[in-house]
This record gives C-alpha cells, sequence and structure tokens, in this order.
C-alpha cells in the first residue's frame, strides 16, 4: 500500500514539474513573441 502511494506521489511530482516546465516555454515564447512585435511598433 505504501509503495503505490510512493509511486502516486512521484507520479504527481513529474506531472507538477512537466506543467511548470512546459509554462514556462509558453511564457518565454510568448514574450519573445510580445518582444518582437513591440520592436516591429517602434
Amino acid at each position: 500500500m505504501q509503495i503505490k502511494e510512493k509511486i502516486k506521489d512521484h507520479r504527481l511530482m513529474l506531472c507538477f514539474i512537466a506543467f511548470s516546465y512546459v509554462i514556462k516555454i509558453f511564457t518565454f515564447d510568448f514574450i519573445g513573441k510580445l518582444k518582437k512585435k513591440i520592436a516591429i511598433i517602434n
């Protein structure tokens, strides 16, 4: 029972890390596009 719980926690942790990583990539991409647009406007 406890081993299953540990595996579940590990999966949750991995999901959380992957999720935050994806969000980070998206924000960097979004900021990069915004900067390009701002540069074009200026």
